[in-house]
């Protein structure tokens, strides 16, 4: 799975790393959009847990004023909350549940396949987290947090699905809940040491075809590979502060020894 990531670039180094405009949101399902722009300003973040806010990019069409001609989709930066809400959830809480998407059953699932089939976006991150079951040096088991992240320090796409929720007795003053999830697959390689899952990291040369809203859900982009190797990744044992959401600072990136039963898997 996915549970925590880091964020720490500037929106404005992710507008130019993903090519995209600042978005404005909440938008609805047709593309229209409320007056309130995305954040110029994004603090930097060590521990980007579940159910706080975060940057995605997406492809869609820019608001236009009543009557008007819909313009081409454009890539926008926008903001969600981090665990989808299904369109016809009765309440925001399933969102707490739904942190993740299982790739396999992305076309199946009823919370997933709207968002696969027409509103996938890319979550920018610096690197996630994973814990890894080991044992200490008495043999008692423990959990060896690791970062895994490029080791040229560029950010990394991760594949996500978004939805658009408000409670059903909500007046049209509501603004909709934009939510997100972040896609995962079975790890390969190296990471497979760490944790049977990964999220799902969408090459350069494939963000097009992810982000398109006219495609139909890319299958072939699901499949898992050694994203070890094809990124670059540096898997790097961290402390155990990250644990805590509380603790939100650059040190957590700091390495430190792995356990040693750790050191006899790589």
């Amino acid at each position: 799975m996915c549970g925590r990531y880091v964020s720490t670039k500037s929106s404005s180094d992710l507008l130019e790393e993903f090519d995209a405009v600042y978005g404005q949101g909440p938008a609805d399902p047709d593309g229209a959009e409320s007056e309130e722009a995305v954040e110029r300003s994004f603090p930097a973040d060590y521990n980007v847990a579940p159910t706080k806010t975060i940057r995605m990019v997406v492809n869609r069409a820019p608001r236009t004023a009543a009557g008007a001609e819909r313009p081409e989709p454009i890539r926008q930066l926008r903001l969600a909350y981090w665990g989808l809400v299904p369109s016809w959830a009765k309440d925001r809480s399933i969102g707490a549940k739904l942190i993740n998407a299982r790739a396999e059953s992305l076309a199946d699932k009823p919370a997933f396949r709207t968002g696969f089939a027409k509103r996938r976006c890319l979550i920018p991150a610096d690197g996630w987290y994973e814990w890894q079951r080991t044992t200490d040096g008495a043999g008692k088991p423990l959990k060896q947090p690791y970062f895994m992240t490029p080791e040229d320090q560029r950010p990394l796409a991760l594949a996500g699905l978004y939805e658009f929720w408000k409670p059903k007795d909500a007046g049209p003053e509501t603004d909709l809940l934009v939510s997100a999830t972040i896609v995962t697959v079975a790890a390969q390689g190296p990471l497979a040491e760490i944790h049977e899952r990964m999220p799902l990291v969408i090459g350069r040369a494939d963000w097009t075809r992810w982000l398109d809203p006219a495609a139909a859900g890319p299958i072939e982009l699901l499949e898992p590979v050694d994203e070890a190797a094809r990124e670059r990744l540096e898997l790097r044992p961290v402390s155990a502060q990250v644990n805590d959401v509380k603790h939100n600072a650059p040190e957590l990136l700091t390495a430190v020894p792995p356990p040693a039963a750790a050191l006899e898997l790589f």
